[in-house]
């Protein structure tokens, strides 16, 4: 009986581990780009060591269309049943924006996510 209750309680822990080390990823390589900025370093994705690391269940790469550090997007692999998210930092204005949110991949996925943003 008690493997019956401790073991979901379990894997709801490892959910919210993974997305919440995957967020503090993403809010680390944008400090380490406004840092990287701030000594004329350069402000490319690759500037962002935070972004190198490894992340179980979650893929970092730049938003589509972008080079800058100072957006990310964190896809959670195919049937994992996480949500992806994404940050995007206005260096101009100071202003963070962070989305989250389900993907075809993995539908009804909403740990560590509330309304789209998180």
């Amino acid at each position: 009986i008690l493997a019956a209750v401790a073991i979901p309680a379990f894997q709801g822990v490892q959910a919210r581990a993974k997305t919440a080390a995957v967020k503090n990823g993403l809010v680390n390589g944008v400090k380490e780009c406004v840092v990287s900025s701030a000594m004329d370093l350069g402000e490319t994705f690759d500037k962002s060591q935070a972004y190198s690391g490894t992340y179980t269940s979650y893929n970092l790469g730049n938003n589509q269309g972008t080079t800058t550090c100072y957006e990310a997007y964190a896809g959670a692999e195919v049937g994992s049943g996480l949500p992806d998210f994404s940050i995007s930092y206005d260096p101009t204005t100071g202003v963070s924006t962070k989305w989250c949110g389900e993907t075809p991949a993995n539908p009804g996925a909403t740990v560590g996510c509330k309304n789209g943003t998180w």
